[in-house]
């Protein structure tokens, strides 16, 4: 196992910053852990509280005409009395099969069948068992005390150690598909390579940090006592963690309906709660525009020169001949933003314009001829983290791509592609709002690979 650190700078702000309108949708719980099925409904772990080891479910309920999202009062799904006395703690969603898995303090693992509500010993590796991910066709699920990550067989339930980390007692974990991400108590914040397992430090987070997950733009959010962190992705890696939203929050896991992310206060608090927090909503100039006439006007950029250039690199751009031209005045934006004295912006401000400025420039620097397209849902408005992959007609995996908040992907590399050949392109994992049995995205859309141009596809829908 290769283990790696960087060096990151941490930004911590005097007074945290609720940037975000944090909003109580389930009160009353003290969930350790939450996920979401293909509906949208939530599912938390009871932890230590009533009505003793159970999964309890939240049901969804969305306004179609407003978008607002609302939840149910939490009735139990599935009773783990008699079967654990322990904490009932992580869980993980199979997109693929619709199985809902469980972990509990005293090293069992359980698994709850799509279509049922009855859950049984699926694996038994022993130790404290927390936070879980799914990649491929396995489970990955962090051991505490034991120092590790346990790597679990979904055909077989047969188990391994992953990774073994003296001093990193491992806690949330996630995945987009290709790495995990996970956290540890010492404050590491990490990325391991599956299948290999090498381990690379990108921040260090004070307060426990505890559950992570990610948005769309592929930046990282940390839940740690008193604070949810925001680790910005950046056409590099990953850029200093700051402080997002303030709240006496613990666990964290990401529900992608209308770009919230939600967040669980600990079982050590008061609160009870599930809260929703708000995500970044787009990468376009229009918005960054728009953040900045916010953060003028309440203060969080209180220089007025400063907004007063910010809103001309603006102009500039959106009236730019070329894509490398608005490029060009996206990046003179990005070197202006990190110039700005501390004492005319606040850290947060200045961190949410670079996330997005970064972003769009990664747009705008796309490869001359890549293949690109557009996943949208049936109001036409862009879906975020749908996994889309191009098949050739072998049915052989060529490329993967994961789409940005506007539902926009391409495939940069299409060096081992053959002019003439015929390929599909398909949907092949999308967010939990969307189903799989109303959605019908797996018929794909082909098309004859020409070759040195760019090759537009047409819309892929999701219901």
């Amino acid at each position: 196992m290769v283990v790696a650190c960087l060096t990151v700078t941490l930004s911590i702000l005097a007074t945290p910053i609720a940037w975000s309108a944090i909003t109580p949708v389930v009160p009353g719980v003290n969930w350790p852990d939450i996920v979401f099925d293909y509906a949208g409904n939530m599912y938390g772990t009871s932890g230590s509280t009533s009505p003793g080891p159970a999964v309890l479910r939240s049901l969804v309920s969305v306004n179609t005409v407003s978008g607002s999202i609302t939840f149910g009062a939490p009735t139990v799904y599935s009773s783990l009395v008699g079967q654990t006395y322990a904490w009932p703690w992580g869980l993980a969603f199979d997109r693929a099969t619709g199985d809902l898995y469980v972990s509990s303090t005293d090293g069992k693992v359980f698994k709850i069948p799509s279509g049922s509500t009855t859950a049984s010993l699926f694996s038994n590796p022993g130790g404290y068992l927390q936070w879980m991910t799914i990649v491929g066709g396995d489970l990955y699920v962090a051991d505490q005390f034991g120092q590790r990550i346990v790597k679990i067989n979904l055909a077989s339930g047969s188990f391994s150690n992953f990774v073994s980390l003296s001093g990193y007692q491992f806690r949330g974990l996630t995945t987009d598909g290709t790495v995990i991400f996970a956290t540890a108590v010492n404050g590491a914040v990490m990325t391991i390579t599956v299948p290999g397992g090498s381990v690379t430090t990108i921040a260090t987070i004070p307060y426990y940090p505890e559950g992570i997950d990610r948005d769309g733009l592929g930046n990282l959010y940390v839940a740690a006592r008193g604070y949810a962190w925001q680790i910005p992705k950046t056409t590099t890696g990953y850029g200093s963690p700051f402080i997002y939203a303030g709240w006496p929050i613990r666990a964290s896991h990401a529900c992608k309906i209308n770009y919230f992310l939600y967040v669980t206060d600990s079982v050590y608090q008061a609160l009870g709660a599930v809260f929703q927090v708000d995500l970044p909503k787009a990468a376009s100039l229009a918005d960054i525009e728009a953040e900045i006439n916010l953060f003028g006007s309440t203060g969080w950029i209180s220089n007025g020169g400063v907004v007063t250039a910010l809103l001309s690199q603006c102009g500039a751009a959106s009236s730019a001949p070329n894509s490398n031209t608005e490029a060009n005045i996206i990046q003179a934006m990005i070197y202006f933003l990190q110039s700005i004295n501390p004492n005319h912006i606040l850290a947060t401000a200045r961190n949410i314009l670079l996330t997005k400025a970064k972003n769009l420039l990664t747009r705008l620097q796309a490869p001359g001829d890549p293949i690109i397209g557009y996943v949208k849902d049936s109001t036409g408005n862009g879906v975020s983290e749908v996994y889309v992959t191009l098949y050739d007609l072998a049915n052989h995996i060529v490329a993967q791509a994961i789409t940005d908040v506007t539902g926009f992907y391409y495939f940069a590399d299409t060096s081992v592609m053959t002019v003439g050949e015929t390929y599909t392109v398909k949907a092949t994992s999308w967010p939990s709002e969307y189903s799989y049995t109303t959605a019908n995205p797996s018929d794909g859309q082909s098309f004859t690979w020409q070759g040195a141009t760019v090759t537009s596809i047409g819309d892929i829908t999701l219901q």
